[in-house]
């Protein structure tokens, strides 16, 4: 009785997001000629790998000595003012740049950033310096007259590429300069959005001392073309004529289960609600398995709640930090 309590709870929790996921998205026409900007995008993409796709064209400022905001020009833009600045919030412990760093990346649409500077002041407690990253078109980063994300994933598929080349660049920038000034080694706490790009990330990172992905999307094409949160995303891309063979010629750079990530696989671990319709467990599983067997947990509850975050910390505290 009570597991089925829980789906049902899991089942509205996640509608009721997916509704206004979809409500927002409604109010994004489908750029003129859509399709064919982004045949020429995917085209570019096509001769590079992800390194080169990935690359920092410049470094990022010097870590801040205090705890604050560490914001910059992105080297990637996307034609937003304050969209294209990057934004961290720096959270040091007592030991500065000399101490590992947790990268915390929230999910989509995130709507309040009180729990991430909590988990940020429990990585200084433990004597991880903390690294709140603002992702690209969130909280200190949103367009006038947008909310929270809403344009991290709309019909408008360059620009939303875009955004995720730029949180992936940037994060590169922030270990860079965070080696710069003596950091030994980092960690990436990951929430769907968040997890998506903390994965992507950990495909080019040598260094991570733990990997926590929760609800990541693990497969692109069942997230744009099955997810009953991108219903208006992809009402926009078939009315413009965008296929799903289009978007997967990207997918070389865009999904997760392309290659391996050079962390030791007892550093990872993924978390998948049992009840999530947007990112399905058995995604998430076979995303484990692409990447060799790297343990896997699933809890009862839908896309969204707080049972995963609570077991992720569990499985760290002791261990990694």
């Amino acid at each position: 009785m009570v597991s089925r309590l829980r789906a049902v709870r899991a089942y509205w929790a996640d509608a009721g997001m997916c509704a206004f996921l979809n409500a927002v998205h409604l109010r994004h026409r489908v750029p003129d000629g859509a399709r064919d900007r982004l045949a020429e995008y995917v085209a570019e993409c096509e001769r590079l790998g992800p390194e080169e796709y990935y690359r920092a064209a410049a470094d990022a400022p010097s870590v801040p000595e205090h705890a604050g905001h560490w914001r910059w020009p992105s080297p990637v833009t996307v034609g937003l003012p304050r969209n294209d600045h990057a934004h961290v919030e720096w959270f040091p412990c007592a030991r500065g740049p000399a101490a590992p760093t947790a990268l915390i990346l929230h999910a989509l649409m995130s709507a309040s950033s009180i729990g991430y500077i909590a988990l940020a002041r429990r990585f200084n407690a433990r004597g991880w310096n903390a690294a709140f990253v603002h992702l690209p078109f969130h909280y200190e980063r949103r367009p006038p007259g947008t909310f929270n994300g809403e344009l991290a994933v709309s019909p408008d598929f360059v620009r939303s590429g875009q955004g995720l080349r730029q949180a992936v660049v940037e994060l590169r920038q922030v270990t860079a300069a965070l080696r710069r000034a003596g950091c030994p080694g980092f960690g990436v706490w990951g929430t769907s959005y968040g997890a998506w790009v903390g994965g992507l990330l950990a495909l080019l990172e040598p260094d991570l001392r733990f990997l926590v992905l929760m609800t990541p999307i693990a497969d692109v094409a069942h997230a744009v073309w099955e997810s009953p949160a991108l219903r208006s995303v992809r009402w926009g891309l078939r009315r413009a004529g965008i296929e799903p063979e289009l978007v997967e010629r990207h997918s070389h750079l865009s999904a997760l289960g392309r290659r391996v990530p050079p962390t030791a696989p007892d550093r990872i671990l993924l978390l998948a609600g049992a009840h999530d319709r947007i990112t399905p467990a058995a995604g998430v599983r076979r995303l484990a398995a692409e990447w060799g067997g790297v343990p896997v947990e699933t809890l009862p509850q839908g896309h969204f709640g707080y049972r995963l975050a609570r077991r992720a910390w569990e499985w760290g505290d002791g261990k990694f930090w």
